[in-house]
């Protein structure tokens, strides 16, 4: 635990300056400096998951989303949960998108931004979509754009090595389990994310370490990756449901009194998908492209799960696929696409940029007097 936080105060992980602007029992609000004189008047809200902790955004300076953002012109702010307790069991998924609402509005009283892009990754994409859905049937429009990365809606079990996990008679015993426990631990999240690569995840760490003596790679991902936090049991219950019954892709979640129907948001959306990922395959991440209702742009990139999000700019090998048609087969997707060179960011940044090109000077001051600095960046939470 100590280590940790000498880290998280160093230059290496979590770099980016910053400031807490909100707090409550849920969830920190980071507000990130601008490195920019002017910026867009659309700022963008970055959602994580609950399994692990939001710094993946800006591991180092050299592998930071939230740096090549802002050198962009593009306000960051990020959402950083609270590591849950058992008196938390409570806290489902209506919790954290009720939470993912309060800090559109919370932003948008910031800035005085009319709307913001929103953009939810892996687990935290399902928040950020609940939390679109519900916005969207009670008729409200602060999102501009949506972003889904390497995040999967429409579930079907033969996408995901998680398919071993599911079934009735798992899903119901899982649920009784974690609802006795009140929480699924951080060691039960680690266990479920080390049996899907048992090789590359434990096997090979046994024999070089532990057989050979040899010390572990320094890898500021390898670190992260074990930076697991707990879910709270009804969190964990309803991503059970959602992988069992997908009624999320089927237009069956009734969540916050409203129920969702992504055919309805209409709004400019990109997926994002990564071609070598064993934890959210990039044909599930296709298939949810198809459930919304506007424009949706689908981006595969030769990444994984995590390196999608933290690759180094200068990785020479880094390339990603476009195309301009989504037919209904996910394997006849890549007859219609172009290949680029670079990073998928490259592409992504233009995305947000179009149709909001507006800039104004930036502030020289983080907050606001309803939200004021809380403290530095990377917060409390992330430290718990």
């Amino acid at each position: 635990m100590a280590a940790r936080s000498v880290l998280l105060r160093g230059p290496a992980v979590a770099a980016t300056p910053g400031a807490v602007v909100f707090r409550n029992e849920v969830f920190e609000l980071l507000q990130y400096a601008p490195t920019t004189e002017h910026v867009r008047t659309t700022p963008l809200l970055y959602i994580f998951s609950q399994v692990n902790r939001f710094y993946l955004g800006d591991l180092t300076p050299d592998r930071s989303l939230f740096r090549r953002l802002l050198d962009a012109g593009v306000p960051v702010y990020a959402m950083s949960w609270r590591n849950p307790k058992p008196e938390q069991r409570h806290w489902n998924l209506g919790t954290y998108a009720g939470a993912a609402i309060e800090a559109i509005e919370a932003i948008r009283e910031i800035g005085g931004s009319e709307q913001v892009d929103v953009m939810g990754l892996c687990a935290g994409g399902l928040v950020a979509t609940a939390a679109a859905g519900v916005l969207q049937a009670r008729g409200e429009d602060p999102i501009r754009s949506f972003s889904l990365v390497v995040s999967i809606l429409d579930n079907h079990p033969e996408d995901s090595d998680f398919g071993l996990f599911v079934s009735e008679r798992s899903v119901a015993a899982q649920k009784a389990v974690v609802r006795a426990k009140g929480l699924f631990a951080e060691k039960d999240v680690f266990e479920m994310f080390a049996m899907l690569r048992i090789e590359e995840n434990v096997m090979s760490f046994l024999r070089s370490n532990y057989l050979l003596g040899e010390a572990p790679p320094k890898h500021p991902l390898l670190f992260w990756s074990m930076d697991y936090t707990r879910v709270p049991a009804e969190m964990q219950c309803d991503f059970l449901d959602l992988a069992w019954r997908n009624d999320l892709a089927r237009g069956g979640l009734e969540l916050l009194g409203e129920r969702i129907d992504l055919g309805k948001i209409d709004y400019p959306v990109y997926i994002l998908a990564g071609s070598t990922d064993h934890i959210t395959p990039w044909k599930g991440c296709y298939r949810s492209a198809r459930l919304f209702g506007g424009d949706v742009r689908f981006v595969l990139t030769n990444q994984n799960h995590t390196q999608t999000i933290c690759a180094r700019e200068d990785n020479r090998h880094l390339k990603y696929w476009i195309g301009e048609a989504l037919p209904e087969d996910p394997d006849a997707w890549p007859e219609h696409v172009q290949e680029y060179g670079g990073a998928w960011t490259a592409d992504w940044i233009d995305w947000l940029r179009h149709g909001a090109d507006e800039t104004a000077p930036a502030g020289d001051t983080l907050g606001n007097a309803d939200y004021p600095v809380l403290e530095a960046a990377p917060g409390q939470y992330v430290r718990t």
